[in-house]
């Protein structure tokens, strides 16, 4: 019995083995180039590459690195709604006269999921949603040129900001001001945010259906609440492609923005053999990599992630990191 269990196990590995094809096989005992790999590299390779080949897929003709993302993933700021809730509610203690009260404080709804939902910033990688956008060109059945990027509704916002500060001051609540503030201080960073140039510049967006849009109009998501995003890559066309429509650039000349949605762009991220293929791109060894990711650990195992990933985002405008 012992016997024939031990034999079926070498069977199934022997044809396990044999069935993978030959650059699998022997990807992770080699460097990029074909050198032998020391074992303590191939170990601390095995041990960490598919770590942050989750966070990258392949995307049209390169690749795409979204840190952070998963399916149930809000906004790159890695929370759910309820651990916003715990980060953003105030707590303090009242001096009752005979006892001390523990108070607490927690704000609207609306400002716990903008805080944990929402976009947080229009940097390479970054995902959350968005209120919506202004059409100005259909490209494809799932892909168009876009301006005028909203994550929230700001006439909304400050109309109902300006009538709880209206309320506020009529209950003479003395401490009105500063809960007022508290409820709508992120939403209001938001706010400003989206009022900077790059927010009103061209995109293009990919992985939402165009049926029935047209130019001028505002997209505002499939169920008309908004939708989810990730800054994936920068068109970058060449010199004789600047006057073609799909890669018309920004009005700063430094390419076009594409945004995705990230439930399809990411829904296979690459295996192995295309993490080493980027390396090659990045014109990195498996050896650096692996340094690379010693380094940062070592620096701070908190901003490790973060540090490592920014090395192998996909290249921007004069190759800076937005």
């Amino acid at each position: 019995m012992t016997f024939r269990i031990s034999t079926c196990a070498t069977l199934f590995a022997w044809v396990f083995l044999t069935a993978m094809p030959a650059s699998t096989r022997a990807q992770t005992a080699t460097e990029v180039d074909g050198t032998p790999l020391d074992s303590r590299t191939r170990r601390a390779w095995a041990g960490n590459y598919r770590e942050y080949a989750r966070y990258i897929a392949i995307f049209e003709e390169g690749y795409i690195v979204v840190p952070g993302y998963e399916r149930r993933a809000n906004s790159s700021r890695g929370m759910s709604v309820r651990e916003a809730e715990e980060r953003l509610k105030v707590t303090w203690t009242e001096d009752g006269g005979l006892i001390l009260q523990d108070r607490t404080w927690r704000p609207p709804r609306e400002e716990i999921e903008a805080y944990a939902k929402l976009l947080p910033a229009l940097r390479l990688g970054v995902f959350g949603y968005v209120h919506s956008v202004e059409v100005v060109e259909i490209l494809g059945p799932e892909e168009m040129l876009v301006k005028d990027l909203w994550i929230l509704d700001a006439d909304a916002l400050d109309r109902q900001y300006r009538r709880d500060q209206a309320e506020g001051r009529a209950s003479r609540d003395r401490n009105y001001t500063q809960l007022l503030e508290a409820a709508y201080s992120k939403r209001l960073e938001l706010a400003d945010l989206q009022d900077e140039r790059e927010f009103q510049e061209t995109f293009r967006l990919v992985g939402y259906r165009t049926r029935g849009l047209r130019e001028g109009v505002r997209f505002d998501g499939l169920d008309d609440e908004g939708f989810q995003v990730a800054f994936v890559s920068w068109d970058m066309p060449a010199e004789e492609d600047q006057q073609d429509n799909r890669l018309r650039r920004s009005r700063r000349g430094e390419g076009v923005r594409v945004l995705a949605d990230p439930a399809k762009v990411m829904r296979h991220t690459i295996d192995e053999q295309e993490f080493i293929e980027l390396l090659k791109q990045k014109e990195m060894t498996i050896a650096g990599f692996v340094n690379l990711v010693r380094g940062a650990r070592q620096q701070d195992r908190d901003t490790a992630d973060s540090v490592i990933l920014s090395e192998l985002m996909p290249a921007g405008p004069n190759d800076e990191d937005d």
